[in-house]
């Protein structure tokens, strides 16, 4: 596969990123401004119940998997039937989330009873349209996995960079027309139809691959489930709390809160697609240094070394909601949130200890520790439920940000357990390489830009500009002094350079 595939793909993944990124700040408060906070707030909660249920489940890593292996092989006479197996086991699954999201429908006045009667009945039709679609589209999941394995990445990014556009373009001439919150959810499903018939024109005019229907492997099946049900335990818990906690605060605190909490959701959203690039990035490296026979000493210098660009990168959006946070909520939103900066500072600072450790957690991935990670997932999702639970209750939209916080936080202590015991990294080392250099500067930079925050009289996105272009010149100054030290800068240089080259087994 050209050198291209993958250069190309990843600049057009970082385009739709940056798409993504850009329309979600610009109309987002427009939309809002159009349907209401309420409504929006339902259209998150339908959304975010559907997300739930609607998980990968591990089966498109191991479709990616499987795949790879046959056409490494050349083995073509497994892939047909391989297929087969497949869509059948996404048919089974898209019945039984049918099922569960009929149970959600039916029961809706019990399980939100705190919204009013003409609320639950607008999130009943928008849960109904979402739901449907979602169910109609799961048997076409497979069809991503099937490109990366054939490395079809350039066709691929196009294709969901048009579907972003087109989303988008969408929902604002919904919105000129007023037509509505229903209209959103209608188009969301239109788009998505249209996305999943693209991938499958790609699939059958790139690839040629077919799906024997009519066959049936037990022993491919098994061994399908068994490597995808830790892996979808463990994906469908990286962003827990964003699908988990709106329906909480509908519960707790009503529609109003779950519409704060879903623009903060957003803005964390954007921090982690930033730093989880990087993560995708190594995977490959890590792949080949774990071959190694120094594989422990090279994989707790590059954990360092990884870790603290991470901290920089995340721990700049935690201290610029610090220092700015309020300005950019007031340009962005307008007056009437005055929470929403304090809960983007909670679900980003989770972010700040979970992501500078993405070496290690791609490292147990590839030695096979998918359950124990798994299970660390798990008890984050019930922390979430009790804590969110408890402190929503009592102290609102906070309360529930604070409960994602510390959920977060003891995942971070203990994915690093797990990275300590099974591969030998050695939590203090690296807590002292990555998190002690940042501590200074992210604090003299945070406290800097407040007072230049105070002290700049302009308002507006002028004075966010001014004010927010001044902490990130500080805490770029100040970390390059205190964090970066000798040659590090220079040595991950040379590691990222080495992703020029052709990725071993990952996208």
């Amino acid at each position: 596969m050209a050198v291209s595939q993958y250069k190309l793909g990843a600049l057009l993944s970082y385009t739709t990123m940056g798409f993504n990124a850009l329309a979600g700040l610009l109309y987002t408060p427009w939309m809002v401004s159009c349907i209401g906070a309420t409504d929006y707030g339902l259209y998150t909660l339908a959304l975010s119940v559907v997300n739930m249920f609607l998980l990968d489940f591990g089966l498109s890593q191991a479709v990616t998997r499987f795949l790879a292996r046959y056409y490494a092989r050349e083995d073509k006479r497994s892939v047909p039937m391989f297929l087969g197996v497949v869509y059948k086991l996404y048919f089974i699954l898209a019945i039984v989330i049918a099922a569960v999201f009929a149970a959600i429908y039916l029961n809706a006045d019990l399980l939100y009873a705190n919204l009013s009667q003409g609320e639950l009945d607008t999130f009943k039709n928008l849960f109904a349209v979402a739901a449907l679609y979602s169910c109609f589209l799961m048997p076409c999941m497979p069809f991503e996995g099937i490109l990366v394995a054939r490395e079809r990445f350039i066709a691929l990014n196009i294709c969901t960079l048009v579907y972003r556009v087109l989303l988008v373009a969408g929902i604002v001439v919904a919105l000129l027309n007023g037509m509505g919150v229903f209209a959103l959810v209608v188009v969301n499903a239109c788009m998505g139809v249209l996305y999943a018939a693209a991938k499958y024109i790609i699939i059958k005019k790139c690839t040629g691959d077919r799906a024997d229907i009519l066959s049936w492997n037990g022993d491919i099946a098994r061994e399908m489930l068994g490597f995808s049900v830790w892996q979808a335990i463990t994906q469908s818990t990286e962003q827990v709390s964003s699908v988990i906690m709106p329906s909480i605060l509908a519960i707790t605190s009503g529609s109003v809160a779950v519409a704060v909490f879903g623009l903060a959701s957003m803005i964390n959203g954007y921090v982690y697609e930033i730093s989880n690039v990087l993560r995708k990035m190594l995977y490959s490296s890590i792949a080949r240094m774990l071959q190694e026979s120094d594989a422990r000493i090279k994989l707790q210098n590059q954990s360092i070394q990884v870790g603290k660009l991470q901290l920089a990168l995340t721990g700049f959006f935690l201290v610029g909601f610090i220092a700015v946070g309020d300005r950019f909520v007031s340009c962005w939103m307008g007056p009437g949130y005055p929470t929403l900066s304090l809960c983007c500072i909670l679900i980003i600072a989770a972010n700040v200890f979970r992501m500078p450790q993405c070496v290690g957690d791609n490292a147990l991935t590839l030695e096979g520790y998918v359950k124990q990670k798994a299970l660390l997932g798990i008890f984050q999702m019930v922390l979430v439920v009790i804590f969110g639970t408890m402190l929503s209750w009592t102290f609102g939209l906070v309360g529930g940000c604070v409960a994602v916080f510390l959920a977060g936080f003891l995942r971070a202590i203990g994915l690093q357990y797990l990275i300590n015991r099974y591969l030998g990294i050695d939590a203090r080392m690296f807590f002292a390489g990555t998190f002690v250099p940042w501590l200074l500067p992210a604090v003299i930079s945070g406290a800097g830009g407040l007072a230049i925050s105070h002290i700049v009289p302009l308002s507006g996105w002028s004075g966010f500009i001014v004010c927010g272009l001044g902490t990130f010149l500080l805490y770029a100054l100040l970390s390059l002094v205190f964090s970066w030290k000798g040659n590090d800068r220079d040595r991950l240089l040379r590691q990222l350079g080495l992703m020029s080259k052709r990725p071993v087994g990952r996208e």
